[in-house]
């Protein structure tokens, strides 16, 4: 059994590909919030349990509020559990303080038991490795949409890290992304010899 990422972007929701009974085939679990027209007007819209089998094409689908219920019978016929969900015990003080798993992740760990537990990020990695005509071709819009707005700032003088950082993140969204892949380091000074430096709130 593995816990994988469908692409799906809202959170609370949790996805588990599982052999079938015949073991010759796979089935794909989605487990998502339910709409909730309340919690809507607030929250933005939901795509809930339905649309989890239309649109994602999910084999079945189920109440992510429900899950630790809904995944005892896949734990019960997993030899092994393939996850990242699972965090490793933290060493240090701050760890245990500060990164420690969240309620739903606990609840997960105690379901699994004693079954064998097995990194996902080597099978994700792995599967990385090979791109469809529709990945490459995202990612070269993508490519496309960041020369275009790095091009754009190297025309203009700035003089504060966070008025180009916020041009930047401006334009990757103006030319068609929607959002940037990563938090940007934009320093000057010495602030430029920081390897993650991510407050571009100096003047340059």
């Amino acid at each position: 059994m593995k816990s994988v990422d469908p692409g799906f972007n809202e959170p609370d929701a949790l996805a588990v590909i599982g052999k079938a009974s015949d073991d010759n085939d796979h089935v794909f679990h989605l487990f998502v919030r339910p709409k909730d027209p309340k919690a809507e007007q607030w929250d933005g819209a939901r795509s809930g349990t339905r649309a989890a089998l239309d649109i994602f094409n999910a084999d079945e689908s189920g109440d992510i509020d429900d899950v630790e219920d809904l995944l005892k019978p896949l734990v019960g016929d997993a030899s092994e559990i393939h996850t990242d969900l699972i965090s490793k015990p933290k060493t240090s003080v701050f760890a245990r303080l500060f990164l420690s798993q969240s309620t739903k992740a606990e609840g997960l760990e105690k379901l699994f038991g004693s079954k064998k537990i097995q990194g996902l990020k080597p099978t994700m990695n792995a599967i990385r490795d090979l791109k469809s005509d529709a990945e490459i071709a995202n990612m070269r819009r993508a490519g496309q949409a960041s020369g275009r707005a790095f091009t754009e700032a190297m025309r203009q003088a700035w003089t504060r890290e966070k008025d180009l950082a916020a041009f930047l993140d401006y334009r990757f969204k103006g030319n068609g992304c929607d959002t940037s892949a990563y938090v940007p380091v934009v320093a000057g000074g010495q602030n430029a010899n920081v390897i993650h430096y991510v407050q571009n709130n100096a003047l340059l």
